[in-house]
């Protein structure tokens, strides 16, 4: 007999943290997969569709821009996707942006607090900013 039972009664995290261990251990697996040229620039356009930091910034520019209202969501939207092709098209010319990374964790953070505190700005202001995000935020096609 042991001294406690495998199911998770005896560790009441068991059953919360479990599934998200298991859910984070697999998202850069997802993100960037691919092998070859053709997989690799698809893999590289599917990336922020499949990687979690892109899609909380993009649900991030669309709910702060139906907080905004009508002008913003036509406006937000648009200025993110536009920046993050631009971003594109410079990278695959061979101009680099620095600190991608960083840059679209500062995207999730900003964003996030943008919408968590309902931070009302004029609705061009609030689509440089989403712009700028959406720059860093771009797909890199040869991944």
């Amino acid at each position: 007999m042991g001294t406690g039972r495998s199911d998770g009664e005896n560790n009441p995290t068991a059953g919360v943290c479990s599934p998200w261990a298991g859910s984070t251990q697999f998202i850069p697996v997802q993100a960037h997969t691919g092998t070859g040229e053709i997989l690799r620039f698809a893999s590289g356009l599917a990336h922020p569709l499949s990687g979690l930091d892109h899609v909380l910034a993009m649900l991030a520019v669309g709910i702060w821009a139906s907080l905004l209202g009508r002008q913003s969501i036509m406006r937000l939207p648009p200025a993110f996707l536009g920046a993050m092709l631009a971003g594109m098209v410079l990278a695959l010319i061979g101009i680099d942006i620095p600190a991608v990374e960083s840059g679209i964790v500062a995207s999730v953070l900003v964003l996030g607090l943008a919408v968590a505190t309902g931070l009302r700005l004029p609705a061009v202001m609030a689509a440089v900013i989403c712009a700028i995000f959406g720059l860093v935020a771009r797909p890199c096609p040869w991944q």
